[in-house]
């Protein structure tokens, strides 16, 4: 399973937009197995972060288009 949640805090000069993201291999020698290989030969951790980055300028915008 993978998903991920998004976050809009007020702080002092505005608002922060976050989005934390999982991933749940299982525990077992098949699901460590996996994970090895996306974080190694995939480098995963990157591919996750530029997803969840692409997601947060998607929200962004769509937030912007209501406040404006």
């Amino acid at each position: 399973p993978e998903g991920g949640t998004v976050t809009l805090t007020e702080v002092k000069n505005g608002w922060e937009l976050a989005h934390d993201v999982f991933m749940d291999f299982s525990d077992s020698l098949f699901g460590r197995i996996l994970y090895w290989c996306f974080i190694h030969l995939f480098d995963g951790q990157k591919a996750v972060f530029e997803h969840a980055n692409r997601e947060v300028v998607f929200f962004k915008a769509q937030l912007e288009k209501v406040i404006t």
